[in-house]
């Protein structure tokens, strides 16, 4: 399947044709740390691989603002549990 994700204000959107399947949030704390606080795939699209192409796609866009991430999130704190290159932009307070 070849899904569209598409960037709006604080959230990326993943499309199956005009469907929204999935989208990960985030808020903007203004001083260099976003809070990643949610994400959701419809239920007939969980087990592939949307949820993890928009956290990826959220971390990259992260790094490239230069910002630190609260994994807020239960999914997104599970992934940064388990992958060191996401560790790395962990705010830690």
């Amino acid at each position: 399947m070849d899904y569209k994700y598409i960037e709006e204000t604080r959230r990326i959107v993943a499309l199956d044709g005009e469907k929204e399947a999935g989208v990960i949030t985030y808020s903007d704390t203004g001083n260099g740390v976003w809070i990643f606080d949610h994400t959701y795939v419809e239920p007939e699209y969980r087990g592939g691989p949307i949820a993890g192409t928009l956290l990826d796609r959220l971390v990259e866009i992260a790094r490239k603002n230069k910002v630190k991430i609260i994994p807020q999130c239960s999914y997104v704190r599970r992934k940064f549990d388990k992958i060191p290159e996401y560790q790395e932009l962990e705010y830690k307070a």
